[in-house]
């Protein structure tokens, strides 16, 4: 079996050690999707292919045409597609997967959370607490020869029906500490067109996307929050 993964990428230089090392030993080819990183994620990814899209992060179409597009001619047995804080998890996965063959994997989501930012070197999935997700039970390990197309970044439209479900956990990399939660919201709102929205999808509600944007306190006991409710979930 082989397998290749795609990603988007714009300034993470954070979080990017932690999801090469992980997938590293899961993965045969790793493609980064790049929109104009100014940090120092290009360095850090001077060992693989980086596609430059000329894109913003709000580029909401033309980012989705190439998530629907870039792995059709792939010659992989599998594809994997995370967001870039994305972990997807289940022990000894590549060996699993070898074992355990559909046409798409739809995987079970996790919130992860944790008062502080990880140590570089360390594990990501060292960090064990998370709530459930279902925003992100998403199909995105599939195989690009099956009728699969991605509807928007969660859902997807297929006629198969051998799809294996929430036996591989996507865990949400996102509520790491307080500093790193701030500094990541005020990256992607210096790119949003002003007036711009963003849709809650769970909701169904449009709001500002400037709402999204907290003060370290409101960070604070957001995570506050999410730690009484979390879970050992790894």
């Amino acid at each position: 079996m082989k397998i290749e993964l795609y990603t988007f990428v714009y300034n993470d230089e954070d979080f990017l050690p932690f999801f090469i090392k992980h997938y590293t030993s899961i993965v045969d080819k790793m493609t980064f999707i790049d929109s104009g990183s100014t940090d120092s994620t290009l360095e850090l990814l001077r060992d693989y292919e980086v596609i430059q899209t000329g894109l913003t992060w709000w580029d909401w179409d033309a980012l989705h045409e190439i998530r629907n597009s870039i792995w059709r001619d792939s010659e992989y047995n599998l594809v994997f597609f995370p967001d870039v804080d994305e972990i997807f998890y289940k022990e000894n996965l590549r060996e699993w997967l070898e074992n355990n063959i559909y046409d798409i994997y739809q995987m079970e989501g996790f919130q992860m959370v944790s008062k502080s930012f990880p140590k570089r070197g360390s594990n990501i999935i060292e960090i064990k607490k998370g709530i459930p997700l279902s925003l992100h039970n998403k199909y995105t390990i599939f195989n690009p020869l099956v009728d699969f197309t991605f509807t928007d970044a969660h859902n997807v439209k297929t006629t198969s029906k051998k799809i294996n479900r929430f036996d591989i956990k996507l865990l949400h990399y996102k509520y790491l500490g307080v500093t790193n939660m701030v500094r990541r919201t005020k990256l992607i709102i210096d790119r949003v067109p002003i007036g711009s929205y963003c849709k809650n999808i769970d909701g169904n509600i449009l709001v500002k996307f400037s709402a999204f944007i907290e003060t370290e306190q409101k960070y604070k006991t957001i995570i506050d929050q999410m730690l009484k409710k979390a879970k050992v979930v790894i």
